[in-house]
C-alpha cells in the first residue's frame, strides 16, 4: 500500500494569496474598527464607575445633572462601539466574499 501524499501546510499569509490592494484595504479598516470597538468596552467600564458614584450622590440635583451627563457619555459611547463594530464587520465580510468569488473563480477555471 502507497502513502497517502499530503498537501504542504500553507503559511499564514499564504490565506490572504488572492486579495487584492482593495481586500487588504478593506481588512485593514477591519482591523482598526476591532482596535476601536475593543477600546469602547474599556470605557464603557470607565464610565460605569462614574455612573455608580453619581447614583449614589446625596444631593439630588447634583445627581439629575451627573445622571444627564452619563447618559449622555453612554450614548456617544454606544455610538462609536456600533460604529467601529459595523466598520469591522464590514470590512471583514466583504474581504471575505471578495477573495472567496476570485477562490470559486480560479478553481472553476482549473476544471475547464
Amino acid at each position: 500500500a502507497e502513502a497517502a501524499e499530503t498537501a504542504p501546510p500553507v503559511s499564514c499569509l499564504g490565506m490572504f494569496r488572492y486579495a487584492t490592494g482593495t481586500d487588504k484595504a478593506l481588512m485593514c479598516c477591519g482591523v482598526i474598527g476591532a482596535a476601536i470597538n475593543g477600546c469602547t468596552q474599556v470605557a464603557f467600564s470607565y464610565f460605569m464607575q462614574d455612573l455608580v458614584r453619581d447614583i449614589n450622590d446625596p444631593i439630588r440635583d447634583s445627581r439629575d445633572e451627573k445622571m444627564l451627563r452619563n447618559l449622555f457619555l453612554f450614548l456617544g459611547v454606544g455610538a462609536m462601539a456600533f460604529t467601529a463594530n459595523s466598520m469591522s464587520w464590514i470590512g471583514f465580510a466583504t474581504s471575505a466574499d471578495r477573495q472567496t468569488l476570485q477562490l470559486r473563480r480560479r478553481f472553476f477555471m482549473d476544471l475547464m
